[in-house]
């Protein structure tokens, strides 16, 4: 507490950081936040920037990420979704500053799997890319800006 400002709280049981902890910048704003349970994060978490804009928030199991994990741009727009069961991430959304869509995908196992899809920043379709367990498998299509086939890519076990 160099500016006489609080830089954090925190609550402890028989020596075990509990409950609800708060962590602060040097402003004064609060930088993130969330629950212990037994010394681990446990429910809902949140990160801030120091303008108070909320940056990220997710939920925790037994400090383990669970459910939907989302962040955000400095200008609040979304910037990314991800699901996550039992620590394992299943989809992700990833979007430009602008709040277009940038890439969609899932996981199995911590691994890409299905149907990837990138796209420009103007929201034009930039390329489908089909992942079997975090190899390229199957047609991948790349595209123009203007939304016309460039290329068209057939990979068996990540190679064409």
């Amino acid at each position: 507490m160099t500016n006489g400002n609080l830089q954090s709280e925190h609550f402890y049981i028989d020596g075990t950081i509990h409950d609800q902890q708060k962590y602060y910048y040097e402003n004064g704003q609060l930088n993130f936040g969330g629950t212990y349970r037994d010394g681990k994060k446990h429910g809902q978490w949140k990160e801030y920037y120091k303008n108070g804009q909320l940056r990220f928030e997710s939920f925790y199991i037994d400090n383990t990420h669970h459910g939907m994990r989302k962040g955000y741009h400095e200008n609040g727009n979304l910037k990314f979704e991800e699901t996550y069961h039992d620590g394992y991430r299943h989809g992700v959304k990833e979007y430009y500053e602008n709040g277009n869509l940038k890439f969609e995908g899932t996981y199995r196992i911590g691994n890409r799997h299905g149907m990837w899809k990138y796209y420009y920043e103007d929201g034009q379709l930039r390329s489908e890319e089909y992942y079997e367990v975090g190899v390229l498998h199957g047609t991948s299509k790349y595209y123009y800006n203007d939304g016309t086939l460039k290329d068209e890519i057939i990979y068996i076990n990540g190679k064409f």
